[in-house]
């Protein structure tokens, strides 16, 4: 069974994949710095488990070259 922590970067990366097939407009544009502040709020959560931290920073970093090459 996953841990809380595991379970949030999980849901996560599935929203993620789920905004980037939202059309490209104000609402994905929103729903991106939504995420982000999720991630943000997680990285407090994850201060004691480095490998799970990276994980969110990979993340955060996909998420916002997706936002600019959009």
């Amino acid at each position: 069974m996953a841990s809380f922590q595991e379970r949030i970067l999980e849901t996560i990366q599935t929203d993620f994949e789920q905004i980037k097939k939202m059309p490209a407009d104000k609402n994905q544009r929103n729903e991106c710095n939504i995420l982000l502040k999720r991630i943000e709020s997680a990285k407090k959560l994850f201060l004691a488990d480095a490998s799970l931290t990276a994980k969110l920073v990979d993340i955060e970093k996909k998420i916002n070259s997706f936002k600019e090459g959009r």
